[in-house]
């Protein structure tokens, strides 16, 4: 069956923007951590060094807070 209306509906790129901050797959976390800081998006884009860039995948802010906490307890003395 056919929605009529279906052509009046959202779609992902109708609410897509551009990103404001991306980041390569060699970026320190301490560079992540700071530009998290300074957005406030909760994933960044993760892109391929060179053009054409393509998507590798994202970095959620709780990815950075999970890798700090994790560092955080490895350094811990016994």
């Amino acid at each position: 069956m056919y929605d009529h209306n279906a052509s009046q509906l959202v779609r992902a790129g109708d609410l897509a923007s551009e990103p404001t901050a991306m980041l390569f797959p060699d970026e320190l976390t301490i560079h992540t951590f700071e530009l998290f800081q300074a957005e406030t998006d909760d994933c960044v884009p993760v892109i391929t060094l060179s053009e054409p860039y393509e998507l590798l995948g994202v970095v959620r802010r709780s990815d950075v807070m999970d890798a700090f906490i994790t560092q955080r307890h490895k350094r811990r003395p016994s």
